[in-house]
């Protein structure tokens, strides 16, 4: 839900923006279309990390950045999901995973714009960077716990025990 959330918020803009027709360019070299995607992403990010019902102490974002740049690019955060995961499966850390998935998109949108010469929208690499370093501050905990060895670990990627759905016995 997390991540159809971010997906919708700057898929949606987009749609609007379409029926709407031409919209001003609104700052020279960045696609306007782009921007406001952005923005509707990092609203529904921020929403998720700063939400009212919970006394502003929401998630982390991760999931909800993830599927605002689903809609945006997704080939460079395929990439950054398959990080996630390998991260993840290998170190059992999901914070790990996190943290680093989230730091390599930028840097991802950076090689595929001035190393593949792909078109990256500018105003994609800035957003991206600023996303990146605030989920990397509300990371901030685990960073302190996976240096004092007390981060949590996944234990096992089997179901728990009260999610198998089992016939009743006769």
């Amino acid at each position: 839900m997390d991540m159809f959330k971010g997906f919708t918020a700057a898929n949606w803009v987009s749609q609007i923006g379409y029926a709407m027709g031409d919209i001003p360019v609104v700052y020279g070299g960045w696609e306007t279309d782009t921007m406001l995607r952005i923005i509707a992403g990092l609203a529904a990010v921020l929403g998720h990390m700063y939400t009212l019902f919970a006394g502003f102490q929401g998630g982390k974002g991760v999931i909800t950045a993830a599927g605002m740049l689903y809609a945006l690019d997704p080939i460079s955060i395929s990439i950054s999901i398959s990080i996630f995961l390998i991260l993840t499966y290998t170190t059992r850390y999901v914070s790990i995973g996190s943290m680093l998935a989230t730091a390599s998109y930028p840097l991802i949108n950076l090689f595929m714009r001035y190393g593949l010469d792909m078109p990256v929208d500018g105003s994609l690499l800035v957003f991206s960077s600023v996303t990146a370093i605030a989920i990397l501050i509300r990371h901030k905990g685990n960073i302190k716990r996976l240096m004092n060895g007390t981060e949590n670990r996944i234990s096992s990627f089997k179901p728990a025990k009260g999610h198998i759905n089992k016939e009743p016995s006769s």
